[in-house]
């Protein structure tokens, strides 16, 4: 009976995660849509309204027209921000390597973090929606440094080996216990350090640790190709 138990519940516990990971998949989709939606939307009325505005005749008073261009290109920058953290563009025009090329910039520009990348292997065309949920991650995690690791530097590598595609973020910050940090992990919330653990898991990847208080930090990420590849999707 504990042998059929335990079978039970194993089989139960590989259809929650694959539930998960369809809902995963959905989401990331989703949040292109959007993201698509709100860059041909809402960015081109914008542009439309500064360029009405800036054709105004004399008789309009010109230091109102000028406050309400810089409101509306306020406006266009908040949605190009947007537009960027739910999807980037880059992401799908070029793939995962160039848009983490991109990422590293970013950093650097908005965090004054910097961050050195290193590429190692071929790599290989990722399903749409998990390159959008690793580089989501990546993001995530460069942001926790910025914002908490109390680091002066950070590295991110990617490494394409065999039937891995292998991605790692390290820094020479305060780190922390992993032990510590992942008790309670079901019943966290957000796209923090335990949602990302989780969505690698559910999707048959796995996510590895190695931290300790003063000793920095290094999070692992490993996606087998099997799932992750635009050619066994697709074959």
């Amino acid at each position: 009976m504990a042998v059929e138990l335990e079978a039970r519940v194993s089989k139960r516990t590989k259809q929650l995660r694959r539930v998960s990971a369809q809902l995963t998949m959905s989401e990331e989709r989703e949040r292109r849509m959007l993201a698509q939606n709100l860059h041909d939307d809402l960015g081109q009325l914008l542009a439309i309204i500064k360029i009405k505005l800036t054709s105004l005749g004399d008789g309009s008073p010109r230091s109102s027209v000028n406050t309400i261009v810089e409101l509306v290109d306020q406006a266009d920058l908040a949605v190009r921000m947007i537009t960027l953290q739910l999807s980037p563009p880059i992401l799908h025009t070029l793939g995962l390597m160039p848009a983490l090329d991109w990422l590293v910039e970013e950093m650097e520009h908005r965090y004054q973090l910097a961050v050195h990348i290193d590429h190692e292997g071929e790599p290989r065309p990722l399903v749409d929606e998990i390159q959008a949920m690793l580089f989501r991650s990546v993001r995530e995690l460069l942001i926790n440094v910025a914002r908490h690791a109390k680091a002066s530097d950070a590295s991110l590598s990617c490494l394409c080996q065999g039937s891995q595609l292998i991605i790692a973020v390290s820094d020479n910050g305060c780190g922390f216990d992993p032990s510590q940090y992942l008790v309670g992990l079901s019943r966290r919330r957000g796209f923090g350090l335990c949602s990302i653990y989780e969505r690698i898991i559910n999707i048959g990847g796995e996510m590895e640790f190695d931290s300790s208080p003063g000793n920095g930090t290094t999070i692992t990420m490993s996606i087998p190709y099997s799932i992750a590849a635009k050619e066994y999707q697709t074959s």
